[in-house]
């Protein structure tokens, strides 16, 4: 779903839901390579314009089928979520600027107007929770390096060192 931010009444909010199909949910989880949609990606989206910025609030619902970064079993991995963002138009951001962070500034993201992508801006919310570490669990204890063995499943024989 693509909007146009000059269609967007400044304190009027605008709803909407759609769903992203899972081939297009694969194609932009393509580098992991074993990041599979289960099914599409559905939200629910308010967009508010407040003269400056755009608030976003979206709710998210996803489910991947991710590979263990450290024993190698699949796992599915279940996103539903709330996300907020403020959403900035790009060339509002002079060179001149000098731009300090605070806390709130972490989720302001940029567009190029007049086109707001959502799907694109949603699915890079997702792609960056899964924080670059895909696994199972976070006390997954991965696989011996000599034997194989999956270590979540049971201790290997392989002398300790």
């Amino acid at each position: 779903m693509i909007i146009q931010n000059n269609k967007l009444s400044i304190g009027k909010a605008f709803t909407a839901s759609s769903e992203i199909p899972v081939k297009d949910v694969d194609a932009y989880f393509a580098d992991l390579d074993e990041a599979h949609a289960l099914g599409p990606m559905s939200y629910d989206v308010v967009l508010t314009n407040r003269g400056k910025h755009i608030d976003l609030e979206a709710d998210i619902k996803l489910s991947l089928a991710l590979c263990c970064f450290r024993c190698g079993q699949d796992f599915e991995r279940t996103f539903d979520t709330h996300l907020s963002l403020k959403l900035v138009e790009a060339s509002s951001i002079t060179s001149s600027d000098e731009i300090v962070l605070d806390e709130d500034d972490l989720d302001t993201v940029t567009y190029q107007a007049p086109n707001i992508p959502i799907d694109d801006l949603l699915l890079e919310s997702v792609y960056l929770e899964l924080d670059g570490q895909c696994l199972c669990n976070e006390n997954c204890k991965g696989i011996c390096f000599n034997c194989g063995q999956n270590l979540n499943l049971g201790d290997c024989s392989c002398p300790k060192s």
